[in-house]
């Protein structure tokens, strides 16, 4: 039968007990070593009697082990003992369990065959293969959508040690215009769709999660910024309800709409504007036809405001200002291609290009953090001007 973590960890456990010639193991014995091995890997120690007895009786039998095991009487208490001190459930030949739960995983894993960075797989696989009898030749029974020559691909093995590690990144990535951007970002996840890799990680720009196709990574380097942990999203069902990459009902909304024509405009409103949140929100102008042919109006109106007394304010006047202007920093039409491109994001900063600190000739822009390093303290978003 197939093995379960906590059990393999309990056989671990008996197996060394009884491996033990020096100290006698009664079953109270035997139980609280299976409850701290237990502890010591799962953090918890449920273990009954019964299930200790249960786990011997599997590794005596032919589906376990066959463990030669010997029960010493030691007046009304009984000790348990291997009947041949180098006997180990380790030393032994595989169960038929074992076996074909292996030929499974090899199956999987020589999909990745000629991928990059895996070379070293080929050696593995192959002598696995001979040991298990699986020949090259067995027909395939799984399928990755797998393209050996696509771009970006030679990044996947720093990016699963990066997220495995908990390691922060610098990426420096180039969106669907073209454009580059430099970003701190915190990997999480990587899934593969459509026959491209795509990273899941918190962007620090954004203060949000973005996904970031592999193919339009155009450099990675390891920081030494402290990673910050997920600690709200939970992978194992964040793909449950999707749309390529995209999550859920909303994204095929956004789909929907925007095919259908319905997007008229869309405008990134100042942040403090409304009485129940201090977020940026943002005014979405659905028409049944939409009056712009080529796309989508997008107005970053998020410094369009005036401030009293803390509170921001902003008038359809400074919309109206900008909304017949085209500049690619506070508005612009994004054609329906552009957007069908960027997975129909309705997001404005993915479209508009961020606004540019002022510098005076002479100067670069460096931010302080890469100047002066400051322990435990959130990194500013501040410029510091230097030659």
């Amino acid at each position: 039968m197939p093995l379960n973590k906590n059990a393999t960890i309990r056989y671990q456990a008996l197996d060394k007990c009884f491996s033990d010639f020096r100290h006698r193991y009664y079953i109270d014995d035997l139980i609280d070593a299976c409850a701290e091995a237990l502890i010591e890997y799962t953090g918890h120690d449920s273990v009954s009697r019964r299930t200790v007895f249960e786990d011997i009786t599997f590794m005596e039998s032919e589906q376990g082990w066959s463990i030669p095991l010997e029960r010493h009487k030691d007046g009304k208490k009984v000790y348990y003992r291997y009947k041949y001190k180098d006997f180990s459930i380790n030393n032994q030949e595989l169960t038929a369990d074992e076996i074909s739960q292996l030929k499974t995983t090899i199956l999987t894993i020589s999909r990745y065959r000629g991928l990059p960075s895996t070379e070293w797989l080929e050696d593995v696989i192959s002598n696995l293969e001979y040991r298990f009898g699986l020949k090259s030749h067995s027909d395939n029974v799984l399928s990755f959508e797998q393209n050996v020559g696509l771009k970006g691909i030679e990044h996947l093995s720093t990016l699963i040690d990066a997220a495995s590690n908990k390691q922060t990144l610098s990426i420096r990535y180039k969106n669907f215009e073209g454009k580059e951007e430099l970003w701190t970002i915190y990997p999480y996840y990587l899934k593969q769709y459509n026959n491209r890799w795509f990273l899941f990680g918190w962007n620090e720009k954004y203060d949000s999660l973005s996904n970031m196709a592999l193919d339009r990574i155009e450099e990675i380097k390891l920081t030494d910024y402290p990673f910050r942990e997920n600690k709200d999203i939970d992978f194992n069902t964040y793909f449950d309800d999707i749309v390529g990459v995209s999550v859920g009902e909303k994204a095929r909304m956004r789909e929907w709409a925007t095919k259908n024509r319905f997007v008229d405009t869309i405008i990134l409103l100042p942040k403090n504007l409304l009485a129940s949140t201090n977020i940026p929100v943002v005014c979405l102008v659905l028409r049944k036809k939409s009056l712009h042919k080529d796309g989508v109006r997008m107005i970053d109106a998020s410094d369009l405001f005036t401030n009293h007394r803390y509170k921001n304010y902003l008038s359809i006047g400074d919309i109206m200002n900008v909304y017949h202007k085209d500049t690619d920093k506070v508005s612009a039409t994004i054609s329906f291609e552009q957007i069908e491109e960027n997975d129909f994001s309705w997001n404005v900063a993915d479209y508009l290009n961020q606004k540019e600190v002022d510098c005076p000739d002479g100067y670069t822009l460096a931010r302080i953090e890469d100047i002066i390093h400051f322990p435990d303290v959130k990194r500013s978003t501040d410029y510091h001007f230097g030659k």
